[in-house]
């Protein structure tokens, strides 16, 4: 018995350490990150600086997934899957944000009665405050709160696939 366990963990121990050589050769892409607008405005450009093109201006908890960074420019992703450069300095990891997805989306006024419905239109950023199922709780630049169909936000997600 204790020889078969000997054999088997000697079994293990060539496996993981090839698995971690494997990994060591194997290089890493660097990893995707979601961040929200922290300030009232950011401008978006065509390269990183500020002698390219204005390719947008948006506002505070826009959401976009950050692809790279370098020397204190950020290339990110939007809702669209279009790539642009932004200042580092205006984005941030710390919390979360989604945007409108559709055209228009109805949204419900934190403690009003179902039925008082209002509409959100395309591009209206949003920070997330909290979740219940499907709804989630966000609050605007202004700190108004509402409840909007989870499926109504886009959110920039990252998702990691490992392959052996």
């Amino acid at each position: 018995m204790a020889n078969s366990v000997n054999k088997l963990g000697t079994k293990l121990g060539k496996k993981l350490g090839l698995c971690a050589l494997l990994l060591t050769l194997v290089p890493v892409a660097a990893q995707a990150e979601a961040v929200c607008v922290q300030t009232k405005t950011a401008i978006l450009r065509k390269g990183p600086g500020t002698s390219f093109p204005v390719t947008w201006t948006v506002g505070q908890n826009m959401p976009f997934l950050r692809l790279s960074e370098k020397g204190g420019w950020s290339e990110v992703k939007d809702l669209d899957g279009q790539v642009h450069y932004v200042n580092s300095r205006v984005l941030s990891a710390k919390f979360q944000c989604g945007v409108v997805k559709a055209k228009v989306a109805k949204i419900r006024r934190e403690g009003k009665a179902p039925a008082s419905m209002e509409t959100a239109d395309r591009y209206t950023p949003f920070r997330k405050v909290d979740r219940d199922g499907a709804q989630i709780l966000v609050q605007d630049e202004y700190k108004a709160e509402y409840w909007i169909a989870e499926s109504a936000l886009w959110s920039p997600s990252v998702r990691t696939q490992v392959a052996f």
